[in-house]
């Protein structure tokens, strides 16, 4: 199980990715993953974000550093990520 960190929008203002977290200790060392929403299905009560990967493919998703947000800017980078969703 994993925590959201955070959600980050489209320029259309739909949410696109949310960001979970993963490795490190209480913060420190930690990588951040970014699921795109097309990945995620939502409780009906908004609560619960459900996200149909192994913990393997969690494990081996497209990394980024966390606290950093150079991603949004970097095409490739965000084209290999969501074409690893999709696979």
């Amino acid at each position: 199980m994993a925590s959201i960190d955070d959600i980050v929008f489209s320029p259309e203002g739909g949410p696109a990715y949310i960001i979970i977290s993963d490795g490190g200790f209480l913060g420190i060392g930690e990588d951040q993953i970014a699921v795109p929403m097309s990945r995620v299905r939502v409780s009906s009560d908004r609560d619960v974000y459900f996200i149909d990967l192994t913990e393997d493919q969690l494990k081996s998703a497209p990394r980024f550093e966390r606290g950093r947000f150079d991603w949004l800017e970097d095409t490739e980078w965000r084209q290999k990520n969501d074409a690893y969703y999709q696979g």
